[in-house]
């Protein structure tokens, strides 16, 4: 498996994670929203649009910026910060975040493959079925790290099973390799997995290692 890079990152305090807007209070930041979606580079770090994952598109004015994304006309992962505007589709972006994509690691080689423990926050199926997302914490060496680091998280699909009642249920373990990053802190991190074909309409069940202890969760 070709490991991917994790990105580190610490995320704005005066948002929830949620696609639901603030209503209290009249701040400049009471109505920020935040989605998952596939956004759309018009030049190498901007964007100009969005789909979440209820398949609204969102025309970005001005264009947000995230220099981590390298690639014009690409689409990329993220997890969008914003206002929206009264006209339909129209919004203004407060931040992008990456989220890191992941496939199905490569079993062939078992050893490469490591679980050191993470902290686990949420795990939930897009709503359009298009993908399968993990929220959790990683270990960092610097408090507010913003970089990619050595560490790598990957999923590893272990066995597929019919159910009696006919549903396909898939069994996956989380993995993540600390590769000897110090950990002093605390990092947010999200992955997502694209879901192709049966993984849509499949029952997941999905393991991974804490620092609690061995957490199990079906969705």
């Amino acid at each position: 498996m070709k490991l991917l890079r994790l990105f580190l990152m610490v995320l704005p305090l005066f948002v929830s994670c949620s696609n639901e807007g603030y209503e209290t209070g009249d701040g400049s930041y009471s109505y920020v929203r935040a989605d998952f979606v596939e956004a759309h580079t018009v030049a190498k770090g901007e964007f100009d649009s969005a789909i979440t994952d209820e398949d609204e598109r969102l025309e970005l004015n001005p264009h947000a910026i995230g220099e981590w994304a390298l690639t014009a006309d690409s689409t990329y992962r993220a997890l969008l910060y914003y206002k929206k505007e009264e006209a339909v589709g129209q919004a203004v972006p407060v931040q992008i975040v990456q989220v890191l994509t992941v496939r199905y690691a490569d079993t062939s080689r078992p050893d490469t493959l490591k679980t050191d423990p993470v902290t686990f926050q949420s795990l939930w199926k897009s709503k359009n079925g298009k993908y399968l997302n993990i929220g959790l914490y990683v270990k960092t060496g610097q408090d507010g790290e913003m970089r990619y680091g050595l560490q790598t998280l990957g999923i590893r699909k272990d066995s597929v099973v019919l159910a009696a009642d006919g549903t396909r249920q898939v069994y996956i373990s989380l993995t993540h390799n600390q590769n000897n990053v110090p950990q002093y802190y605390s990092s947010r991190a999200y992955l997502s997995l694209p879901l192709q074909g049966e993984d849509r309409s499949s029952a997941f069940h999905v393991t991974i290692n804490t620092y609690k202890g061995r957490v199990e969760k079906d969705v």
